[in-house]
């Protein structure tokens, strides 16, 4: 899969970088969220519907 890269906000930034084994976040509201995070360290995925148009997607990884 070629790395495809999602800007899901302008201001502040939200850029999501899709690549085969890991996704790259960039969260300039919240930089505690910036990060590298690899596919095989996920535990589990939630789906969280809130007040905005957007959903809010939870990810827990193992250590």
């Amino acid at each position: 899969m070629a790395t495809k890269v999602y800007e899901l906000r302008k201001k502040p930034k939200l850029l999501f970088t899709l690549n085969d084994s890991d996704f790259h976040l960039i969260d300039e509201d919240h930089p505690s969220n910036n990060g590298e995070f690899k596919f095989n360290s996920i535990i589990s995925v939630d789906l969280v519907k809130g007040k905005t148009n957007l959903d809010c997607i939870i990810f827990q990884f193992s250590n």
